[in-house]
């Protein structure tokens, strides 16, 4: 009997305490910390495209590339130069100088690195880390550090390095020209030009022809071996040169040129009245205002400050860009304006074609295109006008220098379709699992300009408003969560061109669908584009669609940026399936059953998630609204897409949400609470969740992952009461009454342990 009592007490003891410290533990606050992310690096993406002899193009290869490839997985260039055969050459924003391609002293690599080949970049190691500037020709280099240093190496045919080259300077590896610190601009060709932070130009290396523009021998003369003045002139800001021609610009934005005069290359008279001779600079008429000049082997490119390209010189494959003889011409011999578009941002120049870029973020070529050069897609005839090669984004710069292989800094590059694709393509995506809509899409076309003047717009055929519908027989794919669904229509078929010239069409998108046999709501890309038609007539034969290119409009609406898109003449739209019952989206609510007196004041804790779909913005915010046991509202709640969120529900208090995305998911757990002891039972859309049985105190329960349906969706958390302690014991929060049961089960073994002292002391006595 002793024994069963003393055993007794022990359980009521352990259970008091037991009691009390979960009563305590109760009213422990909890914390929540936040993560930070990083940044992306500054710079650009390296394209190339063309010959590849000996590695030129950077992609680990030798095969020819007639289309811009992504050199590495780097997107950190700042500064490129191309040359034949020297290779390719390129700094980041660390500062490094990388080259590649044939194997030489230009590699700048040293005894070891000069007879091998490299086809993909390799870093040259001096002086480390300070380039800036980087420009070649053939098989020599010249580069800029930070510190205003000047570098050269590569071949010193006729004193082009600029510096004596010896067992301690050799030409294998970068060495310093001179001891000044000054230098802001350097260009090679068959010479060298250098400009510096005075607006002073220097010139040394080949003077076959007077490119070095100063005299070389006699009185006052500096030996073509090291850098001279050229002039007295000292506002010069950019400078080019090539085999045996070198031209700059001054801050007046004249351009001059001195050199080679054969085929028209200098752009100008060097002989008869008022002219200048070829070996001194003599400025180029006709040409004003120009911020860029590229000298190539025989031919010269300028661009202006209004966006307009002029060439002259040698047009043997087109490289002018335009016509030199017939009605309107100009003569190679003198500036001549390619096209009439005012758009032109950059040109950059190879041995006989060029490439420039425009600020309607589209790539152009023209010349000779035998190895691929002009990234046109083809390795066929040259081109005589400028030709699309594709669309870019965030655009840094063409490479400087010249060869058969093109260079350029591009944030990213999209392609041309083949060119006989004219197709507008409509995307439609929805998420996974919801029914496929019937819809239909309308594009308009509005005439826009004639070879880019506005006042011409009524020379363009009208095309007529076209139509694509969506509905399950479209082509679909589903991934990550997502249906997509696509149609296509040609924007061209039946259409006429009486001319030759450059068709261009604003399309858009008309907002609103014609029908629909789901309730839903479609968000539009609202893009624009503009559509531009190539047309030309060969000899002899008829008008013909020579390509197609489209640039997206980038328009501010105030409120939002429309227009931004992904691929070639895409709009996606999302198709977004809501939940349709008018009592609400979802609701999560707690139930206690059974004879617990703290139902008015026992706070139950959850943690929800909602998580959108691939489909919505990650900022997106779900609100809900708690409702108490009358259904009135008495707060609500905002849910972050993905985040956790703690809030907490009385008996009979419901947590609603009126509407939602299909697809949307959802997980609610309660957490796990040791203020009562109970049974759990789980209902989530309806169907009861297996619990096991719970004797112990309450323990955490979740929903796990559900989808949210087209229809009400659910998670009814219930408890049923088991133990009801003595009458009037529980008042008010429930830590506070278990605190006073404990309190109650210790007096009472006192009182035992009292009484059973007295009854030893009487026994005693006796």
């Amino acid at each position: 009997m002793v024994v069963r009592k003393y055993i007794l007490r022990m359980f009521l003891t352990l259970v008091s305490l037991c009691v009390l410290a979960a009563a305590i533990t109760a009213l422990t606050p909890v914390v929540f910390t936040a993560e930070a992310t990083g940044s992306r690096t500054t710079g650009f993406p390296l394209y190339s495209w063309g010959d590849n002899r000996g590695g030129r193009l950077g992609l680990g290869h030798t095969t020819n590339m007639n289309t811009p490839q992504r050199v590495g997985d780097a997107e950190n260039w700042v500064m490129a130069s191309s040359a034949d055969p020297g290779g390719s050459f390129a700094v980041n924003t660390e500062g490094h100088l990388y080259s590649w391609g044939p194997g030489g002293v230009q590699r700048g690599l040293g005894p070891g690195g000069a007879a091998t080949q490299r086809s993909v970049p390799t870093r040259v190691m001096i002086p480390d880390n300070d380039w800036v500037h980087v420009a070649s020709f053939a098989s020599g280099v010249a580069a800029l550090t930070r510190s205003g240093h000047l570098y050269t190496w590569g071949s010193n045919a006729d004193g082009r390095l600029g510096r004596a080259v010896n067992a301690a300077n050799p030409d294998h590896t970068p060495g310093r020209v001179g001891t000044a610190t000054n230098w802001v601009y350097v260009a090679v060709g068959g010479n060298m030009l250098a400009i510096n932070s005075e607006g002073h130009l220097y010139s040394w290396g080949l003077n076959a022809n007077g490119q070095l523009g100063r005299p070389v021998t006699g009185a006052g003369s500096v030996p073509g071996s090291v850098p001279g003045r050229v002039g007295t002139a000292s506002n010069w800001v950019m400078a080019s040169c090539a085999g045996s021609v070198s031209a700059a610009i001054n801050s007046d934005g004249y351009v001059y040129s001195w050199g080679n005069s054969a085929g028209g290359r200098l752009g100008r008279p060097f002989t008869g009245a008022g002219s200048v001779p070829n070996n001194v600079p003599g400025r180029v008429h006709g040409v004003s205002n120009a911020i860029d000049v590229v000298v190539t082997n025989n031919a010269t490119a300028v661009v202006t400050a209004d966006g307009r390209i002029y060439t002259w010189g040698d047009n043997s494959n087109g490289q002018l860009g335009r016509l030199i003889t017939g009605a309107g011409s100009v003569p190679n011999n003198v500036p001549g304006r390619v096209g009439t578009a005012s758009n032109w941002l950059s040109v950059m120049g190879g041995r006989e074609h060029f490439v420039a870029i425009n600020s309607d973020s589209a790539i152009y070529a023209w010349g000779r295109n035998d190895s691929g050069q002009l990234g046109i897609g083809n390795f066929d005839m040259s081109r005589s006008v400028p030709t699309p090669i594709g669309h870019i984004e965030g655009v840094a710069g063409a490479a400087r220098g010249g060869g058969v292989h093109s260079l350029a800094l591009l944030e990213r590059f999209i392609p041309l379709p083949a060119e006989d694709e004219k197709f507008l393509i409509k995307r439609l995506q929805k998420p996974e699992g919801t029914p496929v809509p019937e819809l239909s899409f309308t594009f308009t076309f509005e005439r826009y300009k004639f070879d880019d003047i506005e006042e011409q717009y009524d020379a363009l055929p009208e095309i007529p408003d076209r139509i694509i519908s969506l509905n399950a027989t479209n082509p679909s794919n589903t991934a990550g969560g997502i249906t997509t669904i696509t149609g296509e229509v040609d924007v061209l078929e039946d259409i006429v061109f009486d001319r030759v010239g450059v068709f261009s069409y604003i399309v858009r998108e008309v907002l609103g669908s014609s029908s629909t046999t789901h309730p839903s709501s479609v968000i539009y890309s609202v893009a624009e584009y503009e559509l531009r038609v190539y047309v030309v007539q060969p000899v002899g034969q008829d008008f013909r669609v020579e390509a197609v290119t489209v640039t997206p409009r980038i328009i501010d609406t105030g409120d939002q940026t429309v227009g931004v898109v992904t691929e070639y003449f895409t709009f996606t739209n999302v198709y977004a399936r809501r939940t349709t019952d008018t009592s609400g989206a979802l609701f999560v609510s707690k139930t206690v059953t059974g004879e617990f007196a703290a139902l008015d004041t026992a706070l139950f804790d959850f943690d929800i998630v909602l998580t959108a779909t691939a489909l919505c913005p990650p900022d997106t915010i779900f609100a809900g609204r708690i409702l108490d046991i009358d259904g009135l509202q008495i707060g609500d709640v905002n849910f972050p897409s993905g985040i956790s969120v703690h809030i907490q529900l009385l008996h009979g208090q419901r947590l609603v949400f009126d509407e939602l995305i299909i697809g949307t998911s959802f997980v609610a757990t309660e957490r796990a609470s040791a203020v009562f002891w109970a049974s759990v039972e789980l209902i989530v859309n309806g169907e009861v969740i297996s619990v096991p049985a719970n004797p112990f105190p309450d323990m955490e329960l979740s929903t796990d992952t559900h989808l949210i349906g087209e229809s009400r969706n659910s998670a009814a958390f219930t408890n049923h009461h088991q133990f009801t302690p003595p009458t009037g014991l529980i008042a008010g929060e429930i830590p506070y009454a278990l605190i006073g049961l404990s309190v109650v089960i210790l007096i009472v073994l006192i009182i035992c342990r009292t009484n059973r002292s007295k009854r030893i002391y009487k026994e005693a006595l006796l």
